[in-house]
């Protein structure tokens, strides 16, 4: 369960990616983001994780992440 919301991020992501028509991500986009992930369950705080996304245009439709 820990583990739900990060692979939903990563499923949008790929949706995102391997969509051309919604690949056109916005310059705002663009960047390194890193940051703390707090992760919790029934009985609340389950977990904290360290995170990291960099995002970066290949091409007009194409992304590194």
């Amino acid at each position: 369960m820990r583990f739900i919301k990060p692979l939903v991020f990563t499923a949008i992501l790929c949706i995102i990616s391997t969509n051309s028509a919604l690949a056109q991500l916005s310059e705002d986009w663009h960047g390194n983001f890193s940051g703390e992930v707090s992760i919790y369950n029934e009985k609340g705080l389950s977990q904290k994780v360290h995170m990291r996304l960099e995002i970066k245009p290949l091409s007009d439709s194409t992304y590194q992440w």
